[in-house]
């Protein structure tokens, strides 16, 4: 029970469209999220479609097929191999999904070196989560070299977007001296954006 809950949260946690967001969605996203949520209740010529496209090596397609055996199937194998194609071909989501799955060793081997591997190219492209998850890395040395000023980089890229952690960390950061000159003003400043974050 306690996977499978870790398993919700590393995947919804990634994918939430926020309320008014639905009208910024292309025809491809409104498709795929047609067929994935027909596949999620059990519609097997849904999952079969995706699955076709998916294997024409289409990174949206393939980490929707392994959303599917995340949640429908509580196929590790089958979703970790789909979501593995997905961040393989730069999808971000499945990137971050894989970083997060060997960080805590979900469906794989907790190993730190693969989840840097995974958040560092999610995070070379912009993706929140897996900047200040690259700066969690940096900071407690795990799969990584510890280095509080790279952590401050990358807390720093992810707090700019609003990523309410990373705001938190970045404050902490200032409060302790750590990679920054010790600044309780800024320290003050992160930890209010961030409570505003939510």
């Amino acid at each position: 029970m306690f996977k499978y809950l870790i398993i919700f949260m590393l995947v919804f946690g990634s994918t939430t469209v926020k309320a008014g967001d639905s009208n910024k969605l292309t025809n491809k996203e409104i498709s795929i999220e047609k067929l994935r949520n027909k596949a999620i209740a059990g519609d097997k010529e849904a999952l079969s479609k995706l699955t076709d496209i998916a294997e024409l090596g289409d990174a949206t397609y393939q980490y929707n097929v392994g959303l599917v055996y995340d949640i429908t199937r509580k196929d590790d194998k089958e979703a970790i191999n789909w979501y593995r194609k997905a961040a393989e071909n730069g999808d971000v989501t499945a990137q971050n999904i894989l970083g997060n799955r060997y960080l805590v060793g979900v469906g794989v081997p907790q190993n730190y070196k693969e989840t840097v591997k995974w958040h560092l190219k999610a995070a070379e492209q912009g993706y929140a989560e897996s900047q200040s998850s690259i700066g969690d890395a940096y900071y407690y040395g795990r799969g990584i070299s510890q280095d509080y000023k790279e952590a401050v980089k990358w807390y720093r890229k992810a707090a700019e977007q609003g990523h309410g952690n990373a705001q938190y960390n970045l404050g902490l950061m200032y409060a302790s001296g750590e990679g920054v000159t010790q600044d309780y003003v800024m320290a003050h400043m992160w930890w209010n954006i961030a409570g505003s974050s939510g």
